[in-house]
């Protein structure tokens, strides 16, 4: 599967495509594209204290496990000092993840190490079991 037409795509806050999309509105589309229809959804402006808590239980109570083994389709949080704040799809068996970068860049391919460079020193990867 090929996520070409993705890559590029810009940043813009509460986004769904498919001229731009936000952390989340990407996830979905890449999911959707996966097969798998995740009727959840948050509307917001910024990135707020609630709408990290919402997302963090959309995981913790929603239709995904927490795994270790990352594989195509999984979804990762990341955040730091405990806090969510971003949310990628593995796309590759590499387990490289679509991110969706808010500098000019807009979504690119990186493996998760890299992710730290963006500041996200805690990552946790979910499984859909719905």
């Amino acid at each position: 599967m090929s996520f070409d037409d993705l890559i590029g795509v810009p940043f813009q806050f509460g986004a769904r495509g498919p001229e731009a999309y936000d952390c989340f509105g990407l996830t979905k589309e890449v999911l959707r594209r996966f097969g798998i229809y995740w009727d959840w959804d948050i509307e917001a402006d910024e990135l707020t204290e609630p709408v990290r808590a919402a997302i963090s239980d959309a995981f913790t109570d929603g239709p995904w496990v927490p795994v270790d083994d990352r594989r195509i389709g999984d979804v990762v949080l990341m955040g730091a000092n405990g806090k969510w704040s971003h949310i990628a799809p593995v796309v590759t068996t590499q387990g490289d993840l679509l991110h969706l970068s808010a500098s000019t860049l807009g979504a690119v391919l990186l493996q998760p190490n890299k992710m730290r460079f963006y500041g996200f020193m805690r990552q946790q990867a979910y499984r859909w079991r719905g």
